[in-house]
């Protein structure tokens, strides 16, 4: 046994060398925090004790502090580089990268540069040599020595950027091109690869696919260059670099060929290179390369990745079909052989055939039919995910077998199949359910409710990646028809939703959409009831908007609803959320429970104040939509407000020239005004003074509530209905005899211009009987305004053209004159 060593003990030894350093052999892992001051006067003064010393602070960094940083520093400044120094000063600049001064950094800098001797001067006129040269006249010894200490120093650069990527960001330019150059001309095998990796952590420290990623590359023409641009060129660069170097792969060790191998597919998956290539500079060299490697038992599976990548991005210009057929044949011959030495370049390959469906799929569909795949069969989830990407497409050929293969999947005893059972079931659409047999769809319906046991019980089921799939596969059976017409499925669908609590958001989030759909197309028990109302209380956006539409369903086709304080509250303040789905969905969740049973919601202020301020306060177009057709089923009683407000947003109409806003503003439109016309009948004209004379004698009020009824006529009429355009001069009936004479062309409407006429634009009404039924609500409308106004008590002014319009639609004509009154 040794003796005790203290840090006094150890000063005492100072002057005994040979005693000093026996000493310092049986230190490992006992070094003590007093020791320190000691061992960094041993590491400044004693020559020989360097290397002891620097394994001690390997093995120990966190006993040392940054004054050891700089003494090692030093010392590898002013000696022959040491690895061993090297490598304790990477474990001292991760443990202290808090504390280090800037001036220690750029010394480990130097000390690095020193160790690799292309990198002692970094100025541009610097040109890197052959390092192959350098080994002419040295022993082999002295040539692995020099190898593993630029390998080394490469090793603490990685540090470096990893803790210190600022100090890389001003030299990105220099710093790289000396890299590459170093990865070009080093000699020794481990060498490259680990600058290989280092080139790797530079690109992923300083975020430069995010620089790079979906931005277009701009040079500006002088000065200063933007800093995407300036990353890019380097990602260039190293692209050209890796791209050269395998063309000469026959020269080069397989593993070297590997590393190049994943440096070209981070290039292509994180700063998607490809997409600021043409495909002469990337896809299709990379693509010869990779068909010549493929030959290489040793390389071929990483040639086999970059054809994955090429393939997914769908370059037009690669032979898809040799690829699809290599593929089959190198699957077929590892189950031929029974060979599994390879398995990693077969899962490549059936990750190939995977992308080729989906991204070629016209090339896959000719090649590979149910028979090929039957032959290439494997248990592993690459084989099954193929069929995942066949079931978004169901064509005819392979419609047969997807129930086979899903079962054979739900049925596996090995759990990371079940999930491509789920993505197949969740991928088909109604029309597949629709050819199914009751007997496929209840054989189906068993194993899922078999495999819902197992994903809530001790088992190794009971995940939650699991259960989001399940659920996927849930949610599209409950979406079908078909399928629900079997009332063995929908009772087996309808216990599925009994185990929820605790789960996490993603598995809420699926299983609420699942039950909801559900709710669409079936009537479900009380159960159900409170589910909904706790989806609908959730406050993640997706949970809570498929809550609130299951609500809805399940309201409108339940008998004897329980409308309690929870519910009131649940509408209320979905109504009033300041998100707009949870906004919008609301409203319509709220539509649908009143066509049930459920008026009584609109008897609770709450929910009547929140409808009014959707209406009157907020710019949700869809939620507006909704609440405008509830404003149907409010008592006579409580309509003064309302009315008020669908007169303001016929007021406050935008027109858009966008479709989708188009589409739905014209339909908002609509509701408004059949809504206003439900009310004028229902409520007396004193009524109708009373809770509308203000808000119409208000400035351009009842000017704009004409034009928007004239919109909505003109947005009603038949496509092959005429517009007349007329000199103001002639009547009505001169109109009708002139008819054929004055057509809707920019010629007559020109010529007309030219002789100063003053020109009117009319309507002839269509005979036809659903625009007739139309134009006689907006009739009915425009009359009952014109009346209200009539026989107002009030002596403000109104807008004489705006009463001239109502009445103009109030007259009972085939000719109809438009007023433009904006």
């Amino acid at each position: 046994m040794h003796q005790h060593i203290t840090a006094q003990s150890l000063r005492k030894q100072l002057e005994n060398k040979e005693q000093l350093m026996h000493t310092l052999k049986h230190l490992e892992n006992r070094v003590t925090h007093d020791m320190v001051p000691v061992l960094i006067e041993i590491l400044k003064t004693v020559d020989q004790a360097i290397r002891l010393v620097a394994k001690l602070i390997q093995l120990q960094p966190k006993e040392f502090n940054s004054q050891t940083l700089q003494v090692a520093i030093q010392r590898c400044l002013t000696q022959p580089i040491n690895i061993t120094l090297l490598k304790a000063i990477g474990a001292l600049l991760q443990e202290f990268k808090i504390d280090t001064p800037d001036q220690f950094i750029r010394l480990v800098f130097r000390c690095c540069f020193t160790g690799i001797p292309q990198f002692g001067n970094l100025q541009p006129e610097h040109v890197v040599t052959d390092l192959s040269s350098d080994s002419e006249g040295q022993s082999d010894a002295a040539q692995k020595a020099n190898s593993k200490i630029r390998s080394t120093s490469i090793l603490v650069l990685k540090t470096l950027i990893k803790e210190f990527p600022l100090y890389f960001q001003s030299n990105w330019q220099l710093f790289l091109q000396k890299l590459l150059q170093l990865l070009q001309h080093e000699p020794r095998k481990n060498t490259k690869i680990n600058l290989v990796h280092l080139i790797i952590v530079l690109l992923d420290t300083l975020n430069v696919s995010k620089w790079i990623q979906g931005i277009e590359i701009v040079k500006h023409q002088h000065g200063f260059q933007p800093k995407a641009y300036v990353l890019f060129q380097g990602v260039k660069q190293i692209h050209e670099t890796a791209l050269a170097l395998l063309s000469g792969w026959k020269q080069n060790d397989s593993q070297f060929n590997i590393q190049l191998c994943k440096l070209e597919v981070y290039l292509m998956q994180e700063c998607r290179i490809l997409t600021k290539l043409q495909d002469q500079e990337g896809g299709i060299p990379l693509y010869q390369i990779s068909l010549q490697l493929i030959n290489d038992a040793t390389v071929k599976t990483s040639a086999m990745q970059i054809l994955n990548v090429l393939v997914y991005e769908g370059i037009k210009t690669i032979d898809v079909k040799y690829l699809i057929k290599q593929c089959l044949q190198g699957i077929k011959e590892r189950n031929e052989n029974n060979n599994n030495n390879n398995e990693l370049f077969i899962q490549e390959c059936y990750q190939l055939l995977q992308k080729c469906q989906s991204h070629f799929h016209k090339e896959f569909c000719e090649l590979v039919n149910c028979q090929e795949l039957q032959r290439i069969k494997q248990p592993n989830i690459q084989y099954y995910r193929i069929f995942e990407e066949i079931s978004c497409v169901a064509e005819q050929g392979y419609q047969e077998i997807l129930i086979d293969v899903a079962l054979e999947c739900l049925q596996s005893n090995a759990v990371e199949l079940v999930p491509a059972g789920f993505n197949i079931i969740g991928n088909l659409q109604d029309q597949f359910w629709q050819k199914q047999s009751q007997e496929v769809i209840e054989k189906l319906i068993k194993q899922i409710s078999y495999i819902h046991g197992q994903l809530f019980s001790d088992t190794p089921f009971n995940m939650s990646s699991l259960k989001i799939t399940f659920y996927k596969a849930i949610g599209t059976l409950c979406s079908s028809n078909s399928v629900l017409q079997n009332p063995m499925a929908v009772q087996e669908l309808s216990q599925m939703f009994n185990k929820l609590q605790g789960n996490n958001v993603h598995v809420l989030e699926k299983s609420s959409w699942a039950a909801a759909n559900l709710s669409s197309l079936v009537n479900l028990n009380q159960e159900f009831y409170q589910l909904f109302l706790n989806f609908a209380m959730n406050t993640k956006e997706k949970i809570s908007t498929n809550g609130l539409r299951g609500l809805g369903y399940y309201l409108m086709k339940c008998q004897q609803a329980t409308i309690n304080q929870d519910l009131i509250n649940c509408y209320a303040n979905a109504l009033a959320s300041k998100n707009p789905k949870i906004s919008w969905n609301a409203s319509t969740s709220l539509h649908n429970a009143v066509q049930g049973n459920c008026q009584e919601l609109l008897e609770n202020a709450k929910i009547r104040q929140s409808i009014l301020d959707v209406l009157t306060k907020g710019d949700n177009l869809k939620a507006q939509m909704h609440c405008v057709e509830l404003v149907r089923y409010l008592k006579n009683e409580h309509a003064k407000d309302y009315l008020r407000s669908l007169i303001w947003i016929l007021v406050k109409f935008k027109n858009h020239d966008n479709f989708i806003e188009k589409k739905y503003q014209t339909r908002m439109r609509e509701s408004v005004l059949f809504v206003l016309e439900g009310f004028f009948k229902r409520l007396s004209l004193e009524e109708l003074i009373h809770a509308l004379d203000d808000t119409l004698h208000e400035e351009n009020v009842l000017e704009r509530v004409a034009t928007e009824i004239y919109a909505a006529v003109l947005d009603r009429k038949p496509k092959d209905s005429q517009i007349i355009i007329a000199n103001s001069d002639l009547s009505k009936q001169e109109v009708l005899q002139l008819q054929q004479n004055f057509k809707d062309d920019e010629k007559t409407f020109k010529q007309q211009l030219e002789h100063s006429y003053i020109i009117n634009q009319y309507l002839s009404v269509p005979k036809d009987e659903e625009f007739q039924g139309f134009f006689q609500q907006m009739s009915f409308i425009a009359t009952t305004l014109y009346n209200v106004i009539d026989e107002s008590p009030s002596d403000k002014l109104i807008s004489f053209s705006a009463l001239e319009a109502l009445q103009e639609l109030s007259t009972d004509s085939s000719l109809i004159k438009i007023y433009s009154i904006d």
